[in-house]
């Protein structure tokens, strides 16, 4: 029996879909891009900026962020109604 806590990971994993996380943030650590960096100049909440790095939310904002800022398309696997 899988217990609570793993149920979420799984379903997160599954909503990522193709999301690459582990390579987005290494693309943000070189590229000197932080969450709340991110949040600040767009003026929202860190939390929305993690959570569609993780694949949780697809906030359009913030994906066209990252990928104006020059992150790969194919690791952001975005959603088919955010394809560029």
């Amino acid at each position: 029996m899988i217990g609570d806590k793993w149920r979420f990971v799984v379903a997160v994993k599954l909503k990522a879909g193709k999301r690459d996380v582990d390579e987005i943030w290494v693309w943000m650590i070189r590229s000197g891009n932080r969450p709340a960096k991110i949040a600040r100049e767009l003026g929202v909440g860190r939390a929305l900026v993690t959570c569609t790095i993780h694949g949780r939310k697809n906030n359009r904002r913030v994906l066209g962020y990252l990928l104006e800022k020059g992150c790969p398309t194919e690791i952001l696997g975005l959603p088919e109604e955010v394809e560029v």
